[in-house]
């Protein structure tokens, strides 16, 4: 009888998680177009009110030397699932004359980058110019306390309210993909629940 019970609970999670997954990939994915908008960081960097989140980032510079990796245990970066790196436009860069100057003067990060491409090699170093790249807007709540804390040694003046985040290569999910990912999981809660009631009545 306990075997079945935390059978059950651990399929009831699994439900769970899958609606709460359904749940977030809506409220990234509900002010979007199906095609991206060219967007310039220069714009980013203005915090402007953004009419579809789904975008195209482009004439901007990517400070590698700054980045953030998700988890402390990984010694080796290739190990990271993910990454972030701020992007600064090309204004901005200009503002701070060289690498150098970016390096040791940048005290606030307006935009970041995260990405999970370099999960397999090594990602870059120094400061390169970027290429147009598709990606999501997503909330800065996503950011975990211990990123938070590495992003402030980085950049004291950043505010997270602020910051605008964009996920390389994410695209938005479809209405039908997050219902179904939601009221997929509730039906199942459901289904399980009743399933092993209704094998107690024999």
């Amino acid at each position: 009888m306990f075997r079945k019970f935390r059978m059950v609970v651990f399929v009831c999670c699994l439900c769970v998680y899958m609606s709460l997954l359904g749940f977030k990939e809506f409220l990234a994915s509900r002010n979007t177009d199906s095609e991206p908008s060219s967007m310039i960081v220069s714009k980013l960097e203005r915090n402007p009110k953004l009419s579809n989140n789904f975008i195209t980032l482009k004439d901007y510079y990517c400070i590698y030397e700054k980045k953030v990796f998700k988890d402390d245990r990984e010694k080796d970066l290739k190990g990271a699932k993910h990454l972030y790196y701020p992007a600064i436009s090309s204004k901005t860069a200009r503002k701070y004359g060289s690498g150098t100057g970016i390096m040791n003067n940048m005290k606030d990060c307006k935009v970041l980058i995260k990405t999970s491409k370099y999960h397999k090699r090594t990602p870059p170093k120094g400061i390169k110019e970027g290429k147009n790249m598709d990606g999501l807007v997503i909330s800065s709540s996503s950011l975990k306390n211990s990123e938070k804390v590495k992003l402030r040694k980085l950049f004291p003046k950043i505010n997270f309210n602020k910051v605008i985040i964009v996920e390389e290569d994410r695209e938005p999910s479809s209405l039908l993909k997050t219902f179904s990912m939601m009221i997929g999981g509730v039906f199942l809660i459901y289904c399980t629940i009743a399933g092993s009631y209704g094998d107690d009545d024999y």
